[in-house]
């Protein structure tokens, strides 16, 4: 039987009360149901009277801090114990990179496209399809496909923000 997974990644690390805000409203558990494994990758966001609702850390089987080292970490677990994987990703993005974090909200990096094809093992019919909502995310379109993801979608240019984010993942 297929084993599934999901990994849902989350790391727009901005010191903006509002956006902070916005993020925290954007239903990552939709990425992370009906999967036999999830990964919420995403920080534990306290914001006043509001912080990540526990229902997406409740729909994930493992809850982590969205750094670059946990992100290949757990594709590459996840292609070793033979799950047929789909990623999210909700970051800032910029030509051939997105940002990730250092480990503390705010705290931020890139993880560019040479590092992916370096850090993470190819996985031949494991990978399934990665969704980018980050600027640019179609720069690293082939980066993913050079790992044998079966489809890699993201916007040309700038996208705006994870709007749509619930509408695609209900369909």
């Amino acid at each position: 039987m297929t084993k599934t997974a999901s990994i849902v990644f989350c790391a727009f690390g901005e010191d903006s009360y509002m956006n902070r805000l916005a993020q925290s409203t954007v239903p990552v558990r939709l990425g992370l149901q009906e999967y036999d494994r999830s990964v919420l990758l995403e920080h534990e966001l306290n914001i006043g009277k509001f912080s990540v609702p526990s229902w997406d850390r409740n729909a994930a089987t493992v809850f982590d801090v969205p750094t670059a080292d946990n992100l290949i970490l757990h594709l590459n677990e996840l292609a070793r114990d033979d799950y047929q994987t789909d990623l999210f990703i909700m970051t800032h993005g910029y030509n051939n990179r997105f940002r990730v974090s250092n480990g503390t909200y705010g705290d931020n990096a890139v993880l560019t496209d040479r590092e992916i094809i370096s850090r993470v093992s190819p996985a031949a019919g494991k990978f399934r399809a990665v969704w980018q909502c980050n600027c640019y995310g179609s720069t690293l379109n082939d980066s993913w496909l050079q790992l044998v993801f079966q489809v890699a979608a993201g916007s040309r240019f700038v996208n705006f923000y994870p709007t749509r984010w619930s509408g695609f993942a209900k369909t």
